[in-house]
């Protein structure tokens, strides 16, 4: 037995004491699996993120006539210097983005969860 545990004259621990363990230990796993779900989630998001960055490069090009109206997916990857020039300025919208909808994605099963069971939806 460690000497750092508090004993009782019987040499167990008291009811209180093991209780208040358990409940500490519970809350730190209920925090790990929250932290390893957002760190899922939030992974997921930036891969998202990735793929989808060069589409939205080219839509915005489209929209303020990059480099002039009309312009092809040829003439506007030339302007960009190349396929990589798609992901010019990616990486902090990257995190950015999969910071923010990973934990919007938690809050909303956090709420779901909470409603469900309130009893004010079905599973």
């Amino acid at each position: 037995m460690s000497s750092s545990r508090r004993l009782n004259g019987e040499g167990r621990l008291s009811a209180s004491k093991a209780r208040s363990r358990n409940s500490s230990r519970a809350r730190a796993l209920s925090l790990f699996l929250a932290m390893r779900r957002w760190l899922v989630v939030t992974g997921v998001s930036g891969m998202s993120y990735a793929i989808i960055w060069p589409l939205e490069t080219l839509k915005n090009m489209a929209q303020g006539a990059v480099p002039y109206s009309g312009a092809t997916i040829g003439v506007r990857l030339r302007h960009l210097g190349g396929f990589w020039g798609l992901y010019r300025g990616a990486g902090p919208g990257i995190i950015c983005g999969g910071f923010r909808n990973g934990m919007a994605m938690l809050a909303m099963a956090s709420f779901q969860r909470a409603a469900t069971q309130m009893g004010l939806r079905e599973e």
